[in-house]
């Protein structure tokens, strides 16, 4: 069990694309909590620290939280993670065992209960390849359109219809990073540039497509991550590890 339980942490951080990654085991005999942390900027890498004591007695430096349960702002849809191919990769990887022991720890009726999940279109910033489901230039009428989204049925699809078994009401956002090269001016998937004008309509259509084929996400996002754009209007070149 302890090392079923080691494993399954370790896949979850490998999981979790997280630039900084804490580990939380609690001890309710001692009722303190042993923590690991992975941080950038420091030397820590699955670092042991210093544990945690819980206490019912407050001091006078203590920082006091109230919630106003009456007062509400935005709606929350719900908390989740993304669904990347690095991750799948990663999954694809284990064995059955963990495979369903990961699953169950984020989106189980046991687990942390993840509601929402990010589901690329095409690949994204954490994907072993560069990819898309039509990589034939000057295909405007998509005639070459990949309709069994091979690669993603052979990778991360499995994965994201285990979180929908154990989660039947889990939400998707389908979510693109870059459009296929040829439609961009500078044909380059991972280093900025604009999307052509020309390719403006079959760039919506392979959105449209990719939601349709092998799975249907909830809802859709037109880029990932709008403040660091893979396909900017106007932007210095950066490269798309410098999103993370």
């Amino acid at each position: 069990r302890d090392s079923l339980d080691t494993a399954v942490r370790t896949a979850m951080g490998c999981l979790s694309n997280a630039c900084v990654l804490a580990l939380l085991i609690t001890s309710a005999a001692s009722e303190s909590v042993s923590w690991f942390q992975t941080a950038a900027s420091t030397a820590d890498r699955l670092t042991e620290q210093t544990p945690l004591s819980f206490s019912s007695q407050s001091s006078d430096d203590a920082i006091e939280i109230t919630i106003d349960t009456a007062k509400t702002f935005q709606k929350i849809h719900g908390f989740g993670g993304a669904l990347t191919q690095s991750s799948a990769t990663v999954y694809k990887q284990l064995p059955e065992e963990l495979q369903a022991a990961v699953i169950e720890a984020y989106y189980g009726p046991t687990g942390i209960g993840y509601t929402t999940g990010r589901m690329p279109i095409h690949s994204c910033d954490f994907s072993v390849d560069t990819y898309t489901f039509d990589d034939v230039a000057g295909d405007y009428d998509l005639e070459k359109f990949d309709t069994t989204v091979a690669y993603d049925q052979n990778l991360s699809l499995p994965m994201i219809h285990a979180a929908i078994a154990a989660n039947p009401s889990l939400k998707l956002f389908g979510s693109p990073w870059s459009p296929p090269a040829w439609m961009k001016d500078n044909n380059d998937m991972l280093w900025g540039g604009s999307l052509l004008d020309e390719a403006k309509e079959s760039w919506a259509q392979v959105i449209e497509r990719r939601t349709t084929y092998g799975l249907s996400p909830a809802f859709v996002l037109r880029q990932a991550v709008p403040r660091f754009l893979r396909t900017p209007t106007l932007a210095p070149r950066h490269s798309l590890l410098d999103t993370c």
